[in-house]
């Protein structure tokens, strides 16, 4: 029998299948490869979003040249905070 799946007897007499914290452990787990592969590349596309401001502040275009310098930053700071919001729902799991 598999340790995910656990059959219990309600107190109407069916049989209801019981899942716990475990598959919602192993589906947070399943996505940390995809998470590090998007910290990773967040580095580069930012780096070359907040050139493409500075070019275009330089071309004259003050205003969306720091917008995207702005945006790429924030953008960055969030991609690296995956793992912190990751953390906390695997702690506020239903287990």
């Amino acid at each position: 029998m598999n340790e995910v799946f656990k059959d219990v007897q309600s107190n109407d007499g069916k049989i209801k299948n019981y899942i716990e914290g475990q598959l919602y452990n192993r589906i947070v787990n399943a996505f940390e490869p995809v998470i590090f592969l998007i910290k990773v590349v967040s580095y580069p596309i930012a780096s070359v979003v907040a050139l493409c401001g500075s070019l275009f502040i330089m071309v004259g275009s003050q205003e969306r040249g720091f917008s995207l310098i702005s945006r790429a930053g924030i953008g960055y700071k969030v991609v690296q905070m995956i793992p912190l919001f990751m953390r906390l729902l695997r702690l506020f799991s239903p287990t």
